[in-house]
């Protein structure tokens, strides 16, 4: 990971938040997608896409 950054909106608890990732190369970011797309954090269901 080269960066990230998360938006979230603090005014709306429970809505809905979501980020951007910075992979180094283009086959860490398929690795990553492949792996995480549809698995579970903190108890929500995640999307992983490029």
């Amino acid at each position: 990971v080269v960066g990230a950054k998360v938006v979230t909106n603090a005014r709306s608890p429970g809505a809905r938040c979501y980020g951007f990732v910075t992979m180094s190369t283009s086959d860490e970011a398929t690795k990553c997608i492949s792996h995480l797309h549809r698995t579970e954090l903190h108890g929500r269901m995640i999307s992983v896409e490029k």
